[in-house]
C-alpha cells in the first residue's frame, strides 16, 4: 500500500504520489505556483474547446437527458440534466473537450466523487452517479441545487450586513470543518 503523498501548492490538500493533477484545483502538483492564464497543454491530447451547448438536447448513458448548461469553467462544465428513468433532476459536470484526453480525467471525478460522498454534510452537494459518455466523456452526476451565489449576492445587494452575512458564513465554515475533517 501506498503511503508517499504529494501536498498541493495550490489547495494545501495531501494527494498520493502517483496523482500528477490535483483533483480539487485541476493544477499540476508538481508545478511551484498558479498556472499562467492562456496557456493550452500541447501534444496528442491537447484540442481546441468545444461549444459546451452542443450537450443540450442529447442524452448521456441512456438515462440522462440534457437540459440546459448551468455554468462553465476551465476544466468542465455543468448541466442540468433528468434522469429518465426516475424523472428526476439532477446537476451533470462534464469535463471539457481539453480535459478529456487526460488520462487521469475520470479518475480525478472519481477521487472527486468519492471524497465528497463520504462527508455527509447538509451543506455539500450529493454525489449520485459516474461514468463516461459514449464519446468517452468523464461525467459525474449530483444533486441540482436551485438558489443564489454568494457572488451574485453580493453583486445585487453589497455590502451585506452582519446579520446577513453570519449565518451564511456559518453555514459555509460548517461544510469546510466537515470536509476537513
Amino acid at each position: 500500500m501506498n503511503d508517499r503523498f504529494i501536498r498541493c501548492g495550490h489547495c494545501g490538500l495531501s494527494h498520493e504520489d502517483h496523482v500528477r493533477v490535483c483533483p480539487s484545483t485541476g493544477l499540476r502538483l508538481d508545478m511551484e505556483g498558479p498556472r499562467p492564464r492562456g496557456l493550452r497543454s500541447s501534444g496528442p491530447h491537447a484540442s481546441a474547446e468545444v461549444d459546451p451547448t452542443r450537450w443540450v438536447g442529447r442524452v448521456i448513458d441512456s438515462k440522462y437527458a440534457i437540459e440546459a448548461l448551468l455554468g462553465k469553467g476551465g476544466m468542465s462544465a455543468v448541466y442540468q440534466a433528468r434522469h429518465l428513468g426516475l424523472n428526476r433532476v439532477v446537476a451533470i459536470k462534464l469535463l471539457s473537450s481539453s480535459q478529456n484526453g487526460q488520462r487521469d480525467g475520470l479518475g480525478r471525478l472519481r477521487h472527486e466523487a468519492q471524497v465528497v460522498s463520504t462527508i455527509g454534510h447538509p451543506n455539500i452537494c450529493e454525489i449520485y452517479d459516474l461514468g463516461r459518455t459514449e464519446e468517452g466523456y468523464p461525467y459525474l452526476v449530483m444533486e441540482r441545487l436551485v438558489g443564489e451565489t454568494l457572488g451574485a449576492r453580493i453583486e445585487r445587494a453589497a455590502p451585506m450586513t452582519f446579520l446577513e452575512i453570519a449565518p451564511i458564513m456559518r453555514q459555509i465554515l460548517s461544510a469546510l470543518a466537515a470536509a476537513h475533517g
